[in-house]
């Protein structure tokens, strides 16, 4: 079962027939930044790495495609098995949002289409190994909080680049996660090509037993006021952090978007009572 966004990648596939990966990629990226469709038209997020912009969950789920061999990948050609066109099917509205907004692009050449999104996106330069059309320099310091409930791991990624960020400190008990990309060894892996150091502190987490019924505002709340009372037994890691902080940028990730719900907010809080420079979100 395909969800829309690989649909949409493989309905594009099925009208191309052979493409190279970096002209898929910067298809899908100017989807994205171009289209007036809503956001939910949009499919993928994009990160700057070494051939301008990049998604790792697009090539994720050409991976998948790999494996259930609807397509062929070979080292930089990506080629559809027609095979398997008679099990998918393709909504209506993808097929003439698709064919809407790519109609343009997808007829540039290769060369062609990478200068345009370099000479028009030269912030997602600033990594590629082919023309750096923009500097990038992380000279920041101090802490922010983050959540990553409802960003794809590219949208993640490109925030982190965006705020400068050199550590990124898990501060989850368990770093697993169902959702793609944010399990440790896939975050190690990731922030380690956009060059951001990857460290999970469990001790700094909640125990999974602790966080069992968790129904209300007032649950979370109750529970942070229990965690707050154990926040002197970690003085060792929140005095790392702090140092940490002060010549570099760093980020303390969990799961919930809103701060409040959340144990990074009082991480967070007793580090800002610590001196530490921290912005909380």
């Amino acid at each position: 079962m395909l969800i829309k966004r690989q649909k949409a990648l493989y309905y594009y596939l099925q009208q191309k027939n052979t493409c190279s990966k970096l002209h898929l990629a910067k298809i899908f990226f100017t989807l994205a930044k171009e289209s007036t469709l809503p956001t939910h038209f949009k499919f993928y997020h994009f990160t700057p790495y070494k051939f301008g912009p990049y998604s790792f969950e697009l090539f994720h789920d050409l991976d998948q495609f790999q494996q259930k061999k609807m397509i062929t990948i070979t080292e930089n050609k990506i080629s559809i098995n027609n095979t398997n066109d008679q099990r998918i099917i393709i909504p209506q509205e993808i097929i003439e949002n698709v064919d809407h907004v790519l109609h343009n692009h997808s007829k540039m050449n290769e060369n062609t289409l990478l200068s345009y999104v370099y000479d028009t996106y030269p912030e997602y330069t600033i990594f590629s190994h082919l023309d750096k059309r923009k500097e990038y320099h992380r000279n920041q310091t101090g802490v922010l909080t983050i959540g990553y409930q409802g960003k794809s791991i590219d949208e993640f990624l490109h925030q982190l680049i965006q705020e400068k960020i050199e550590y990124l400190i898990d501060v989850r008990k368990n770093p697993w996660s169902m959702k793609y990309g944010y399990s440790k060894s896939q975050l190690e892996t990731f922030t380690g090509k956009l060059m951001i150091s990857y460290q999970n502190i469990s001790d700094l987490g909640i125990p999974s037993n602790l966080r069992q019924d968790l129904n209300s505002k007032q649950d979370y709340l109750s529970l942070l006021e229990k965690y707050r009372k154990t926040i002197d037994e970690k003085k060792t890691y929140l005095s790392f952090l702090k140092n940490l902080s002060k010549h570099h940028k760093i980020a303390l990730m969990c799961f919930e978007k809103d701060p409040q719900i959340c144990h990074r907010r009082v991480i967070g809080e007793t580090l800002q009572n610590m001196k530490a420079e921290v912005t909380i979100h």
